[in-house]
């Protein structure tokens, strides 16, 4: 298939290299992190939309040398069968276009499928189908690597590159004190965080479930985040009705209340079920927090060594028993909290920058 010649800018002023990122959701800053630093090492970058039909603007308005996709189920899921089958296959038929027409075409691997888990099995054969045409794909662990494989057969052209750290991504200015106060949370309390969106596969049940079985009254439970399901939602807040020690924030949180949760928790809980790359633990662990995580996805390689609160997943027992080990130990958890930090601070996005560069050019 014809490749074309990627265009780069020098000091005489020749174009540079244009790179489109989509589809791309400005609420997640790992996107317009990743743009900035690309900006810096003097790559012209777009903003590719929302998942929409892009293909003639991708062949006519943006001029792209490169078309960088992170999330492919927004152009191939559909409620129906027939609707997936149909837009998957015609997304196959714009990647294929667009390779024809010079275009290098990269993908970021950041899940396994779509996270509703509509049509797994269709999803999985285009996907077998879609995969040849990129040119590169990336991963952010081992682990996605091993994945990719299973899933496709081989390796082939998969690049690793741990997920960056959200430097200065977020405000982080308030103290502990003051991020508790406007909780309405004590200081001698123990305080478990779980942030994030509100979905089934993220096992926010089962801590519940874990967390009401402790008998400590000194124990408290946040648990903040968009509306991610409505029906798990409602499932949710009927669980922790009648312990006074849950504190409910279902609501979409914005970046300047994010130091508020992570500031005033000793720890963050992470109960997924099943993950593959999660941005959210490298957020905690950038916010120098303790994370308790299950033992599945890539999660394990970004710790720091030696690291302990790691439960089985889908083990209600087991992630009761780590939260009865975090609570032991309030200045033991800070100390994880300075190492999980120290753990993600080497990986930047100025590096993964430097690495996607070299795979647009190859």
């Amino acid at each position: 298939m014809g490749d074309g010649k990627l265009l780069t800018e020098d000091v005489a002023g020749e174009r540079r290299l244009t790179v489109v990122h989509l589809p791309f959701y400005s609420e997640n800053p790992y996107q317009p992190l990743l743009m900035q630093a690309q900006r810096e090492l003097g790559l012209n970058v777009r903003e590719g939309g929302g998942g929409g039909n892009f293909l003639r603007s991708a062949l006519f308005r943006w001029k792209a040398d490169v078309i960088h996709f992170h999330w492919l189920h927004p152009y191939m899921i559909r409620p129906t069968a027939i609707g997936t089958f149909v837009r998957s296959l015609r997304f196959l038929v714009e990647l294929l276009l667009l390779r024809l027409a010079g275009k290098r075409l990269i993908w970021t691997m950041h899940n396994e499928g779509n996270h509703d888990r509509r049509h797994p099995h269709l999803e999985k054969f285009f996907r077998s189908l879609i995969i040849p045409v990129f040119h590169q794909v990336v991963v952010h662990s081992e682990f996605a690597r091993q994945r990719f494989a299973y899933h496709f057969g081989q390796s082939r052209n998969v690049s690793v590159y741990p997920h960056p750290w959200y430097e200065n991504a977020y405000p982080d200015t308030i103290s502990r004190q003051e991020a508790r106060a406007a909780l309405g949370l004590a200081e001698e309390e123990t305080v478990f965080l779980f942030l994030g969106r509100i979905l089934a596969y993220k096992g926010v049940l089962q801590l519940i479930d874990a967390f009401r079985s402790m008998p400590q009254r000194s124990l408290r439970l946040v648990i903040a985040g968009g509306i991610g399901d409505k029906a798990e939602l409602a499932r949710v807040q009927e669980a922790a009705q009648g312990d006074a020690r849950i504190l409910m924030h279902p609501s979409y949180v914005p970046a300047e209340k994010m130091q508020v949760y992570f500031k005033s928790a000793d720890a963050v809980v992470f109960p997924f079920r099943d993950i593959l790359t999660s941005g959210s633990v490298v957020l905690a662990m950038g916010f120098a927090r303790a994370v308790i995580v299950p033992s599945c996805g890539g999660i394990l390689e970004v710790l720091p060594k030696d690291y302990r609160l790691i439960f089985s997943p889908n083990q209600t027992d087991d992630l009761r028993r780590l939260l009865g080990v975090a609570a032991e130990d309030r200045e033991e958890l800070t100390e994880l909290g300075v190492a999980c930090r120290n753990s993600v601070m080497p990986y930047t996005w100025a590096g993964y920058a430097r690495l996607l560069m070299t795979l647009y050019r190859e």
